[in-house]
């Protein structure tokens, strides 16, 4: 029986937050008889629900996964100083693993975007002559250059540069669910055959099983009407904004209502654009529960999925939600200048420009018009493309066919 140590900082489980792709993997092995150990923190910006720890960490067992979970600093949010100085918290204690564990790794996990404990990871892999696997989640330092604008000469840029060019040296295997990562990273010295794209997926049976909105939340929801639904983060790179620009336009149009839920720290600027553009056909809801967000989708009538008109995008583009945006039988409006084109790939919507309010509004309109039937063989299609595509079952047999060479 082979070992796995699988390393993500902001790893979760489904009771503590939103679990994410390191999570399902780990499941996955740990369905198929692999030992797997899934090493993250008590606390980070995208649990809902923190471990409280007495002592640095906490080893417990969770879907057949030993969760170990090293003791962290609290922060406020995303862009806290605080969850910098995590990051090398993190990678100290990581120095810990092979006294808490005592099964030897046959390999070695590691996922971003908090680089500099992957220099813990890789110190490891070598210790124990085994292969390093590199999940790329964000591509930094080169998200927070061309997206947030920070300079190439600043310190901490070029330190997590050096990690870089290194892990694409270092890294026996890299995957990444941006689909044509490889263009940036074989530039800093990464090989093509060492590379797999493996996209975010989707849980089927937490799907098939997911629980039901609460009353509360069900009876605020617009009754009887064409509802444009957004789930997930209120922050820069989601495009929200453009989004109510277009609900706007729309206001007249009194059967049409637009539903956001989520949270991040753009959450309250939309709030304040909807009170000053004075907008009644937005609602804007809390974060729910993992379980209950098939749910909010088979609620909706189409939903949305928006990207900045940005270079990054160059390199594809990654989701947590398409999956699930995908599973609940709805069409997507999908608002991208990327190359790849899922949306168009699973003919289940319809994409636009980034940024285009104009093309949004049109999107709506046309997906409306077209009546239930057709929306329906849409959602249909985009089922059938999540099934075959995006089942974290499919994926990780991808992941162990690379990595063990089976």
């Amino acid at each position: 029986m082979k070992t796995i140590w699988m390393i993500n900082q902001y790893s979760s489980t489904l009771e503590t937050g939103y679990a994410g792709r390191t999570y399902y993997f780990a499941r996955e092995f740990a369905k198929r008889g692999y030992e797997v150990y899934l090493i993250s923190t008590s606390f980070h910006h995208l649990m809902h629900t923190p471990f409280d720890l007495e002592s640095n960490y906490k080893l417990t067992k969770i879907d057949g996964i030993n969760y170990l979970c090293f003791k962290t600093f609290p922060y406020k949010s995303a862009h806290d100083k605080v969850r910098v100085v995590n990051w090398f918290v993190f990678a100290f204690r990581l120095f810990r693993l092979n006294k808490l564990i005592t099964e030897k790794p046959d390999m070695i996990f590691y996922s971003s975007p908090s680089m500099p404990p992957f220099l813990s990871a890789a110190k490891l892999a070598k210790k124990f002559k085994c292969p390093l696997v590199w999940d790329v989640r964000d591509l930094w330092p080169l998200t927070l250059t061309e997206l947030a604008g920070m300079s190439q000469r600043h310190p901490m840029i070029k330190f997590m540069q050096w990690i870089e060019d290194k892990a694409c040296k270092e890294s026996n295997f890299i995957i990444s669910n941006w689909p044509y990562a490889i263009n940036h990273l074989e530039s800093r010295g990464a090989l093509k055959n060492k590379f797999l794209w493996i996209p975010n997926g989707i849980s089927e049976n937490e799907f098939y099983n997911c629980e039901p909105l609460s009353k509360k939340v069900k009876k605020i929801l617009p009754q009887d009407k064409f509802v444009v639904g957004y789930t997930g983060t209120f922050g820069d790179a989601n495009a929200l904004d453009v989004l109510i620009k277009a609900a706007e336009k729309l206001k007249n149009f009194s059967d049409i209502a637009f539903v956001l839920v989520g949270r991040g720290k753009l959450k309250e600027s939309i709030l304040s654009q909807l009170k000053i553009r004075n907008l009644s056909n937005v609602q804007v809801l809390n974060s729910i529960p993992k379980k209950q967000v098939p749910s909010m989708l088979k609620s909706f009538d189409i939903c949305y999925v928006g990207f900045k008109d940005n270079s990054l995008y160059r390199f594809g583009s990654s989701l947590n939600k398409l999956p699930e945006y995908l599973m609940s039988e709805r069409p997507i409006v999908y608002a991208s200048n990327s190359s790849f084109k899922p949306i168009n790939d699973a003919g289940a919507g319809i994409t636009v420009p980034a940024e285009d309010v104009d093309s949004i509004v049109k999107a709506i309109i046309e997906l409306k018009s077209i009546g239930e039937k057709k929306r329906g063989l849409l959602g249909e299609n985009g089922k059938r493309h999540a099934l075959a595509n995006y089942s974290y079952a499919e994926l990780t047999n991808k992941l162990e066919k690379f990595v063990f060479n089976l």
